[in-house]
């Protein structure tokens, strides 16, 4: 199965002031830097061991240099005016050697090699797939070849209302739903995901480290109450 399904990583160079930008804003641009790293680090450190084929797609400007460490892997530049126009334009393109392809963001420590594997299968059986967010966005949208249809056009990306929208758009199709997942686009967000034991041993204890040299949200796991 997996030698015709994609999965498609969008993400973005680890340069100062262009990652995690809200994570940014509440701490330093060093500490957004240094996570957004560690978590690229925690998902290719599994995707490269497992069977899928990664397309990277990185976002504009796009140097890619930094991502040669994970070994070879086809690198594309995100084209389109807006997250939707990308993504649309991502998925034609991994349609042309692949059945299925999945997008996923880069950030999201809950992405396991196994929720990936049930992406694949739900789409055995529906047209799409989607990965909701608590904050009302996705962290995975996915479809196979004969099925996929432009539910991009005209949505209020970085809004709470962007998972309900894609679905209004999906609603003559069968999607299924994977579990909801947490994304970590705030400070808030990392210290609840480690409290409630969310985050991998690695970035937790890079986590820790990290708050620890900031401004650390009293509660932060490891340190004092």
């Amino acid at each position: 199965m997996n030698t015709t399904s994609a999965v498609i990583v969008f993400a973005k160079d680890p340069q100062l002031g262009r990652v995690k930008t809200r994570v940014a804003a509440e701490s330093t641009l060093e500490f957004a830097m240094s996570f957004y790293t560690a978590c690229l680090d925690h998902l290719f450190d599994w995707l490269r061991q497992s069977s899928f084929q990664v397309l990277l797609f990185l976002a504009p400007p796009a140097e890619g240099s930094f991502f040669t460490k994970y070994g070879k892997l086809p690198v594309y530049v995100q084209e389109g005016a807006d997250l939707g126009r990308r993504m649309h334009d991502a998925l034609q393109r991994a349609f042309i050697n692949h059945d299925r392809a999945v997008i996923i963001g880069s950030d999201i420590p809950g992405i396991t090699q196994t929720l990936l594997q049930k992406a694949f299968e739900a789409l055995d059986t529906s047209d799409a797939v989607i990965g909701p967010c608590t904050d009302g966005g996705y962290y995975l949208i996915g479809f196979r070849k004969e099925s996929f249809i432009d539910c991009f056009q005209d949505i209020k990306w970085s809004s709470d209302t962007v998972f309900f929208e894609t679905m209004l758009r999906l609603q003559h199709n069968t999607v299924a739903l994977l579990p909801r997942l947490d994304d970590m686009d705030t400070m808030e967000d990392i210290h609840r995901c480690a409290t409630q034991g969310l985050l991998p041993p690695a970035l937790l204890t890079l986590a820790q480290e990290l708050v620890m040299e900031n401004s650390t949200p009293k509660g932060f796991p490891g340190n004092a109450v």
